[in-house]
């Protein structure tokens, strides 16, 4: 059915003298033809990714904010109870042991340097998936390209816990589409490992580890017998899951242009991937075979249970309060969006457009065997030629920044090659089980940009762009059947489609286009930051020798920087700029440290917090410090359900403290007290 250009499967004839051989050597040529290409371009993405990383440093700061719970957790304060984060423990869990071998040393150029290494990574998993789902170095190539695009918002935000929440989903993903057709301990172990993702993905950020985590049962509800009341009950009862989660995470907000436009398009989506599988699999032979549910949910449950129990555990014996690991986890993040929301901004006028090639793509694919066939067969060669029209189309609108407008087309990704029936139990659960997980992921996976469309718009067209590879080869292989069958007599073509030797070499020459158009992509992406590291000088402060700014922003980070070392103990901040704690080794007061404290701490915590400071500004040197460019992030009204300008924390620092000089956009400020009175 999928991939089957480099199987002893990718021809079928009517009778068996027909079946040309294919060598094995082939299949292992073209293989480690595309490893090796897939390296070459991971490696370019590796030089690409490190040019983006070391040259950019925001004023938001996530960075600084991730890096100041790390080393206050590394130090045992215990999680949530003395430590705040908006983070799951698994993410602390990952960390203790991916920093063990640098004795849990936290610093830019440590920080940087996994990034770089996990978005790498990332990179060379998207086209080892979009490689096992197609068996085409054309979808390997490609996925790994305009994924590395996606992921470019990585580098803006170094140590974050979405990159880890991508490696997670990649790694569960690759790990089913290594599942063989029957049960047996590899199987068990492949979900095990699969579930254990999962777990820890809950774990990390419980938003993204819920929306796979109902992609997962939808797949697997999905794949019940088609027969009887189940025929119509089944995809009613994923619909009305996944309907009920969209409804559950957006329906409070749904009179928002942007929520209802992202709403549309998920569950468009959704209807159309439901549909699509349901369809193909109730035509197929075995449709009235029980599914082995023990054999699948079993394993995945315990790696689920294990991925969640472990992280748990294990902050728990470090001191965490168990009300505070609820909170922390879960209390937290309820109602979150009537805090603080972000729009995508303006909405690309694809999206509609997206929704209306998915409409029209689902009436060309169901109709016609409705109409034509009692059963499924394969489709005429003009027929071919449109689907594999349809899905290039589609693989080009997944490979755009705003992925909104590709997820109602995804569902093509569940149309079988030609239409052909899928073969037996077997391959359904080998080839077509991944693709139906990964489509469901990837859909889910887009209500990860409410309430906050920043970095996250990239963070979930990750798997989209995974997808826009398997459409593209799909599309390619479909449009070389179609020419194959065309060029042999139709009589002989049995329901597998026909790919000859003569198009099985323009296959080879279109993978080698797609591989030299990614390369000179690559130059043309590497010429450009190379220019910029060139034109950069090093920062040169405590931990961040690797980071390289323009000169003028490295004489203001520089300056801001002595100016604190030399003149504070402590430091208040707007926005929590924590990176400048590191690079003039100040400590915080207090576990309570976010980038958006207005939002983030109640009344009473931030009356606790203008205590500690107040108590420092006595006691010890206090410096107020605020980012008049980033205060509207903050403090604007369209984004809040409050004004941060009327909290304590704020009111102290604008009204208890008085500014001292000004330091390009940074305004410092001193604490007006009868001490500094005096002086």
């Amino acid at each position: 059915m999928y991939g089957t250009l480099c199987t002893e499967k990718m021809l079928s004839f009517e009778s068996p003298e027909d079946i040309p051989s294919v060598p094995r050597v082939s299949i292992w040529r073209e293989s480690t033809l595309t490893a090796i290409g897939l390296l070459v371009l991971t490696l370019l993405a590796g030089l690409w990714f490190y040019y983006c990383q070391v040259t950019s440093w925001w004023d938001y700061d996530d960075e600084g904010y991730i890096m100041i719970t790390l080393s206050r957790f590394f130090a045992g304060n215990p999680l949530y109870t003395d430590v705040f984060t908006q983070y799951g423990p698994a993410y602390y869990f990952l960390q203790w042991f991916a920093l063990a071998p640098v004795s849990h040393d936290v610093t830019h150029d440590i920080i940087r340097v996994q990034t770089i290494v996990i978005a790498v990574a990332l990179s060379l998993i998207a086209g080892l998936i979009a490689f096992r789902l197609t068996r085409s170095s054309v979808g390997a190539f490609a996925a790994q390209f305009t994924s590395v695009l996606a992921l470019r918002s990585i580098t803006n935000e170094p140590g974050h816990p979405q990159a880890i929440c991508l490696l997670l989903l990649a790694a569960a993903l690759l790990a089913v589409t290594c599942l063989t057709g029957e049960p047996g301990r590899r199987n068990t172990m492949l979900l095990v490992f699969a579930g254990f993702c999962l777990g820890l993905l809950i774990g990390v950020k419980i938003n993204v580890g819920l929306y796979f985590g109902v992609a997962t049962v939808m797949t697997l509800l999905i794949f019940a017998p088609t027969t009887g009341a189940a025929r119509i009950a089944v995809p009613l009862v994923a619909l009305g899951l996944a309907g009920a989660m969209i409804f559950a995470v957006l329906g409070k907000y749904i009179g928002l242009e942007w929520v209802l436009m992202l709403a549309a398009s998920v569950f468009v989506a959704i209807l159309l991937a439901v549909g699509a599988a349901r369809f193909f699999l109730a035509r197929s032979t075995f449709g009235t075979e029980p599914f082995p549910y023990v054999g699948y949910i079993a394993p995945t449950a315990l790696g689920v249970t294990l991925g969640i129990a472990i992280p748990v555990c294990f902050v728990l014996l470090r001191g965490t309060m168990l009300s505070d690991l609820w909170y922390g986890m879960v209390g937290q993040h309820v109602g979150f969006a009537g805090r603080f929301m972000m729009s995508p901004g303006v909405m690309s006028p694809l999206v509609p457009v997206g929704i209306a090639f998915a409409l029209v793509s689902a009436v060309v694919v169901f109709a016609i065997p409705f109409v034509r066939w009692k059963g499924l067969v394969a489709a005429s060669p003009s027929f071919s030629f449109l689907l594999a029209l349809l899905k290039i189309i589609a693989a080009c609108l997944c490979a755009r920044a705003l992925f909104l407008q590709a997820l109602p087309c995804l569902f093509l990704v569940l149309v079988p090659l030609h239409l052909n029936a899928i073969p037996d139990a077997s391959s359904a659960r080998k080839e077509y089980l991944p693709r139906l997980l990964l489509v469901l992921g990837a859909i889910l996976e887009g209500l990860w940009i409410f309430p906050v469309a920043g970095s996250q718009i990239g963070m979930s067209s990750y798997l989209p762009h995974i997808l826009a590879g398997v459409l593209l080869a799909d599309g390619v292989i479909e449009a070389a059947g179609a020419f194959s069958r065309i060029a042999r007599s139709p009589a002989s073509v049995s329901v597998q489609g026909i790919v000859s030797p003569r198009s099985r070499i323009a296959l080879s020459r279109v993978s080698a286009v797609v591989f030299l158009v990614c390369l000179l992509t690559y130059g043309v992406l590497l010429r450009r930051e190379a220019t910029v590291f060139a034109q950069s000088v090093p920062l040169g402060l405590h931990g961040s020798h690797l980071i390289r700014l323009a000169p003028a922003r490295v004489k203001t980070l520089r300056t801001v920087t002595e100016y604190l070392r030399n003149n504070a103990d402590t430091v208040l901040m707007l926005p929590g700029q924590y990176s400048f704690t590191f690079w003039a080794n100040l400590n915080p007061p207090t576990g309570k440290n976010a980038g958006a404290w207005p939002i983030l701490f109640d009344d009473k915590e931030q009356e606790a917090l203008v205590a500690i400071y107040k108590e420092r500004a006595y006691s010890g040197r206090l410096v107020g410090m605020l980012h008049e460019g980033e205060l509207s992030r903050w403090v604007a009204p369209p984004r809040h359900a409050s004004d941060a300008t009327t909290k304590p924390l704020f009111r102290y620092v604008t009204e208890e403290m008085r500014p001292v000089t000004r330091i390009d956009g940074y305004l410092m400020l001193a604490p007006i007290t009868e001490k500094n009175t005096a002086r």
